[in-house]
């Protein structure tokens, strides 16, 4: 601090190069002059002085620069440097991120990232070490671990609901039981009857059963299995669904019944027609008269018969017979197309239609209106069509 005395008391305060002066004159003013009491402030080299009062000198400077000992500090990625010739220092690395590493787990190896390594834990499972300790008679098995035996402390063995014995033979009403299980006296059967080593099962003294196909055995007496004797044994390609039970038909289509339809769970067996031409489901055979058939022609249930004798007629009479479905029916026509035999079945082929050769598999066989005496049997995966410029046709038969 600079004090400058006379005209007032009047204070110098600050820091080079900056000072503040103040007057603090309490006393009034001795004229009427506002200025004479103002001084001005000026320096030269290091001495500071003020007008009409005193000087004083500064400290010295090292030179004349204002801001040579000004420095700056920045950083250039790893490195931070003080500017003037300050010198600089390097920080441990530039990265922000490369201390943090991650921990992951491959299979049996635990993984350190940023080359912090590896280590392999025992094994890869998480459950082999597992095991699991069950009971079979009087042994203990340990999975992976062998097994041990438990002494002979009671011969019965109790395994959940069951009790079982495997010491020997068991008597009952008798000490010297020569079978696994021997019996002095009656055995009863309340429910279910008894099975036998062939898993037949027995619940009845006077059970009938097959002792062969179509054999029965009743009590002590062998008979005849008529049914199954017609419906197998006696199996007849053209007449797949048996000839027992059938109920005979007559069926006159005209203008006021111009259509028939095959019952329920029945299968029409067509051996006679009358007619020009014969209608399934809108698949045509030709008749042109009265035709009798060398294998029937089958429609199934529900399906839907009529007659086209002129464009405008559909007169006609059908002779043959109902029967319970044991097959299925089908009558397809093919123009330009083929069929697939289903997986698991076979086609009987007993009627054809066509003016182009009927061909299985590309094989051509015939062509022409035909009623087969022996149906031609077409396996599963096997396909059906008809050659020639129209590859047009009809069939009808069945799948079994």
């Amino acid at each position: 601090m600079v004090t400058v005395t006379g005209g007032g008391a009047t204070t110098v305060t600050g820091t080079y190069p900056n000072f503040t002066i103040t007057s603090t004159d309490t006393k009034g003013d001795a004229d009427s002059s506002t200025t004479n009491e103002l001084q001005n402030l000026s320096i030269t080299g290091r001495q500071l002085s003020i007008s009409k009062g005193n000087s004083v000198y500064v400290p010295a400077d090292a030179d004349s620069s204002t801001t040579n000992e000004l420095q700056t500090i920045s950083r250039t990625n790893g490195t931070i440097t003080l500017s003037n010739g300050g010198g600089s220092i390097a920080l441990p690395d530039s990265s922000a991120t490369n201390e943090l590493q991650n921990i992951t787990i491959t299979g049996g190896r635990i993984n350190l990232s940023n080359s912090g390594g590896t280590i392999y834990l025992p094994d890869s499972s998480s459950t082999n070490e597992l095991q699991t300790l069950t009971r079979k008679a009087d042994t203990l098995f340990l999975t992976n671990g062998g097994k041990v035996t438990l002494p002979d402390s009671n011969e019965w063995v109790k395994n959940g609901t069951s009790i079982s014995y495997n010491k020997g033979n068991v008597g009952i009403g008798t000490t010297a039981p020569i079978e696994k299980l021997s019996v002095a006296g009656k055995i009863e059967s309340t429910t279910g009857g008894f099975k036998f080593p062939d898993s037949t099962v027995q619940i009845t003294a006077a059970h009938t059963y097959h002792a062969g196909k179509g054999i029965l055995l009743k009590n002590d007496t062998f008979t005849l299995d008529t049914n199954y004797v017609l419906q197998n044994l006696a199996f007849n390609p053209q007449y797949p669904d048996g000839v027992s039970n059938t109920t005979p038909v007559l069926i006159n289509l005209n203008s006021t019944t111009p259509t028939y339809t095959v019952p329920a769970n029945m299968n029409l067996y067509v051996n006679t027609v009358n007619c020009s031409i014969l209608s399934i489901d809108s698949n045509f055979f030709r008749v042109f008269g009265v035709k009798s058939y060398s294998s029937p022609v089958f429609a199934g249930a529900g399906q839907i018969i009529k007659f086209f004798s002129s464009p405008s007629s559909a007169n006609g009479r059908i002779t043959g017979y109902l029967i319970s479905t044991k097959v299925t029916p089908i009558s397809m026509t093919f123009s330009n197309t083929s069929y697939t035999v289903p997986s698991g079945k076979r086609l009987f082929i007993t009627n054809v239609d066509s003016d182009e050769s009927f061909a299985v598999d590309g094989d051509s066989y015939f062509s022409g209106s035909l009623s087969l005496s022996n149906p031609i049997i077409v396996k599963s995966g096997q396909v059906i069509s008809f050659n020639g410029a129209n590859k047009a046709g009809v069939i009808n038969g069945y799948l079994k």
